[in-house]
This record gives C-alpha cells, sequence and structure tokens, in this order.
C-alpha cells in the first residue's frame, strides 16, 4: 500500500515562481555589463542551474508518502523518512495532523492537506492492520544531529553562487580598468565650482568629501564638464579658475579622476579584495557542495532502509 499526500497545484505554482524568477535574475546578470549589478559567466553558472533545478525539482514533490515501510515527508529544502519500526508512540490531533515521538525520543510533526485521498489516521490504521506480513528493519533519516548536513549543504550552496558572483564580478571590474588604464590620458583641467559634503559618522565623527567640478578641452576642441571628488574637506583648495591636473579616459572624456589617481587606486583596491575573498568561497562552497551532497546520498539511498529482518510492530 502506499498513499501520497501532494497538492501538485501549490507544488507547480511555487516551482513556476521560482524558476522564473531564477530565469529573470540569471539572464539579467548574464547580460549585464557590469555596471547595474554583478555578472553571471560559466564558473558560477553550473552551478546555479544544477541548484535551482534541484529546488525545482523538490518543490514539484513536496509532499508526503506513507506505506507498509515507513512515512517520508518531502519539503523544498529537507527530507524526513520515519520508518514504523522506529516509531515510539504517535497522537492525532486531526484526521490529517500527526505528532510522532521516535524511538530514540525526538519528535516529527506531520500536517497533510486533506484531499482526495484518505486521511492520515486512516491510511494508519491501515497499515497496523496490515503489519502483520511485514517485517522491516530500518532506520530514520536523518540520525539524530544530522540535519546539519542539509544546513551545510544549503550553506554551500550559497557560498558557491555568491563567491562566484564576487570572484567574476571582480574579474570582470578587472578587464574593465585594465582597458581603461591603457587608454587613459594627463591632462589640466579648469575648476568651474567645488563643494563640500558632510555625511554622519556615528560615534567615529561626521566624514567629509569634496567634489570638484571643472571644464576640461579634449583634443578634438571641445570643451567636456567633469565631475572629480575625493575624501576629506578640502573646499578651501580648488578655487575657480584654479588649474585641475586631471587623469581620464580618452574614450570616455567624463570618466575622469585627480592626477594622483584617488578613485582609481580605490577601484583597483576593490578589485583586489573582491578577489581574495571571492575565489577562496567559490572553492570552499564549491568543495562543501560536493562533500555534503555525497554524504547525503549515502545516507539516503543506504540499503539498511529497505533490508527486511524481524521487527515489531507499529505503535
Amino acid at each position: 500500500m502506499t498513499v501520497r499526500y501532494r497538492y501538485w497545484p501549490g507544488n507547480v505554482a511555487l516551482a513556476g515562481a521560482l524558476l522564473a524568477i531564477a530565469l529573470a535574475f540569471g539572464v539579467s546578470m548574464w547580460h549585464s555589463d557590469g555596471s547595474q549589478g554583478p555578472v553571471l559567466s560559466w564558473w558560477t553558472l553550473p552551478w546555479a542551474l544544477l541548484l535551482v533545478g534541484l529546488l525545482v525539482v523538490r518543490c514539484l514533490r513536496w509532499g508526503v508518502t506513507v506505506d507498509d515501510i515507513g512515512l517520508t515527508m518531502r519539503e523544498p529544502l529537507t527530507t524526513t523518512y520515519v520508518p514504523w519500526t522506529s516509531v515510539a508512540e504517535i497522537e492525532f490531533s486531526s484526521a490529517f495532523t500527526a505528532a510522532i515521538r521516535l524511538a530514540d525520543g525526538r519528535r516529527v510533526r506531520v500536517t497533510v492537506g486533506s484531499s482526495r485521498e484518505p486521511s492520515l489516521r486512516e491510511v494508519y490504521s491501515r497499515v497496523r492492520e496490515r503489519w502483520a506480513g511485514v517485517d522491516v528493519g530500518a532506520r530514520p533519516y536523518p540520525r539524530p544531529g544530522w540535519r546539519a548536513l542539509s544546513i551545510g549543504f544549503i550553506v554551500s550552496a550559497v557560498v558557491v553562487i555568491g563567491g562566484g558572483l564576487v570572484w567574476e564580478d571582480a574579474q570582470y571590474d578587472g578587464d574593465v580598468y585594465a582597458a581603461r588604464d591603457l587608454r587613459d590620458r594627463q591632462a589640466t583641467a579648469v575648476v568651474a565650482r567645488s563643494w563640500v559634503t558632510k555625511q554622519s559618522g556615528g560615534e567615529g565623527g561626521p566624514t567629509y568629501t569634496t567634489y570638484v567640478k571643472a571644464r576640461l578641452r579634449v583634443p578634438d576642441g571641445s570643451t567636456v564638464v567633469l565631475e572629480v571628488h575625493r575624501p576629506g574637506e578640502l573646499g578651501g583648495v580648488y578655487h575657480e579658475e584654479d588649474p585641475l591636473p586631471v587623469v581620464y579616459d580618452s574614450a570616455h572624456p567624463r570618466d575622469a579622476d585627480f592626477a594622483d589617481r584617488p578613485n582609481r587606486d580605490a577601484n583597483d583596491d576593490s578589485v583586489a579584495v573582491r578577489s581574495t575573498i571571492g575565489a577562496p568561497l567559490y572553492w570552499a562552497g564549491a568543495l562543501g557542495v560536493v562533500a555534503f551532497g555525497i554524504v547525503i546520498a549515502f545516507e539516503w539511498f543506504t540499503p539498511v532502509r529497505l533490508t527486511r529482518r524481524t521487527s515489531r510492530s507499529p505503535r
């Protein structure tokens, strides 16, 4: 006897919504130029496809299966298997809700939606009636304390994708900044005006940023108005009509910086930090997904779940 409780409309709706959201973000990041968000490339794409596909399948299989051997409760992120031989006590608060106390002291709450299938209480009664001809030795899944494996797998999945996105974004920005460095030209602009903004710094006190707007004549004879900024309260340093040494991107003259390149250097430092953090996170997450996945699969598919031997009847 096997009875499956699944709410197919809800399962399909959840899986479809998850797939639609993942596709929207994935396509957007795949075609991103890096200016509006992270970039998705071949390092992270296989992991994203694998994990989104796994989650979609789990959403579709969300439900409870009851048979002569035990009860399997599948949820989007976890699976619980309760063989009847491990049940110490079962109480029904309604025809479709049961609280199960296992022989090892753990408690499992099971709720199934009312459907065309018989109630959970009725199915369990049928199992008790049929038990005389079934001898099964099996253990619950997961074992006590082994739920940490699922948590580790989920954390590793988040880390491999998050670390991959950070690493890929850093690589993309590094290439962009390297190409810009080759196009950079030095010149002298003329200050049009300057101003200082103040930001609240909490206990550390306020911080200041100085902005300078200047006119720059480029080689084709046209004049470009550019805006540069740097940390500090330097409003008294830059006066109207003062010369301002700058470095600018010859292909995009408005992309400029002071001659000592404080913002260019900050860009390079950001790439270095993200690469240093992203790469180890990516590889650690990938290792975690593989390692936890193997152990979880071994635990779930181990033959002991279906080994037949002498056992007591369910409570």
